[in-house]
């Protein structure tokens, strides 16, 4: 295989299958060594500006709704279950979560563990692995149980599958015709990579820094509607010291941040946020990600000889695929053949851009069935070309046709 690739073709350096961290454009590092400034200067108030209002127009929020609020946080996207636990469950709530894998799971356990904070109840489903939300479940769900608040993770990582928020947000704005109810999406690794319009029907939109956004991690985005800012607003149990919603809204209409925030981080997704929405535009992203989604379906396709197959045919991640292989290659431990088959792509990734290389093996209780392959941030079709290349090059080398 030529090792000719520069980064300006394939977008960032061909080193991370991983879906996140990701790798990112050089540009971002770079600005990440800036000097420090005073978290309370006005070089951080015109930062924080700037960084808010980038967050809602990646959020597709109106210039003219601007009782809508977006706040960045010095958290992980994990943080920000906290936040809404703390925040925007009304006193005796009923909450109901619906986990199709790791992160729905992550979510739902979260809420559980503050249940007794905003004394109510959290109703938690079976979790669904591998499967999606649909609208018929959502809505015999709510009208079984008559939640106050509903949590769902719009693009589960762990096993690659979308689910159809449009679909979702009829249900629930028909639910709201008799009944109120906060709707709290995790858009962790779709944010910036999939047009998403909370002011369709979502309350609490958030997501992390380091997925289709393409900027290191350690900063959590986080979008809020004025219905969810009332509840806060009505609550006045203890909060603790950091994910207090009010003090973090107080400061963050004055562009500040109640504590010292990720400022290197700041600065690299302030440099993002410029190229997407100056450079590469918005909607031409969006358009990549979905490109990417075809050329890797494509690939899952030309190979099915070999007994690969997508998690979820209907509804897939538009950035990550969770590919199903034949149980006979293994865990990725030992000398299985997916773990001779990860050796080989990362070899080939190490030899192409001479950094490490991290390639994924599969996640918790799909980590024997599958392998995943993460298309977002700023990759681009040419450099996700080049890395099924190598997936195939291994597969060719250790794996057999499936009979």
């Amino acid at each position: 295989m030529a090792k000719t690739l520069g980064e300006e073709i394939t977008g960032v350096p061909l080193t991370h299958t991983i879906p996140g961290p990701l790798a990112v454009r050089r540009e971002v590092l770079e600005a990440m060594a800036e000097q420090q400034i005073g978290h309370r200067s006005i070089e951080m108030n015109k930062l924080y500006s700037r960084l808010e209002d980038g967050t809602k127009r990646v959020a597709l929020i109106p210039e003219e709704m601007e009782n809508w609020d977006a706040q960045i946080l010095t958290a992980s996207g994990s943080g920000v279950y906290d936040l809404i636990a703390l925040n925007f469950i009304p006193e005796g709530g009923r909450v109901l979560a619906i986990p199709i894998g790791a992160f729905g799971e992550k979510f739902a356990d979260t809420l559980r563990a503050y249940k007794r904070m905003f004394d109510g109840e959290v109703i938690t489903t079976e979790t669904m692995w591998g499967e999606a939300i649909t609208g018929d479940l959502v809505n015999d769900l709510l009208k079984e149980y008559q939640p106050d608040a509903l949590a769902i993770v719009h693009n589960e990582t762990s096993t690659g599958v979308m689910n159809p928020l449009e679909e979702i947000l009829g249900v629930v704005n028909d639910y709201r015709k008799n009944h109120e109810l906060l709707l709290a999406v995790d858009a962790v690794s779709s944010f910036g990579g999939v047009p998403i319009k909370p002011t369709k029907g979502i309350d609490v939109l958030f997501a992390s820094s380091q997925k289709a956004l393409g900027v290191p991690p350690g900063l959590a985005v986080v979008v809020i509607s004025p219905y969810a800012q009332q509840i806060a607003e009505s609550i006045d149990r203890p909060k603790g010291g950091y994910f207090d919603y009010r003090l973090i809204k107080a400061n963050g209409d004055k562009n500040q941040t109640p504590s010292t925030p990720n400022l290197p981080v700041m600065y690299a997704l302030d440099k993002q946020l410029d190229y997407i929405l100056g450079i590469e535009g918005l909607q031409n992203r969006f358009d990549r990600h979905a490109a990417l989604q075809r050329i890797a379906h494509a690939w899952v396709e030309e190979n099915r000889e070999y007994g690969l197959r997508l998690v979820n045919e209907e509804h897939p991640s538009v950035t990550v695929s969770a590919i199903r292989h034949p149980s006979e290659w293994g865990d990725g431990k030992g000398d299985s053949v997916k773990a001779r088959i990860v050796e080989y792509v990362a070899d080939e990734l190490r030899k192409l851009s001479g950094e490490e290389a991290f390639v994924d093996k599969g996640y918790r209780k799909f980590k024997e069935p599958t392998f995943r392959i993460a298309h977002m941030g700023d990759i681009t079709p040419v450099g996700l070309s080049e890395v099924l290349s190598m997936y195939e090059e291994g597969i060719r080398k250790y794996a057999k046709p499936s009979k």
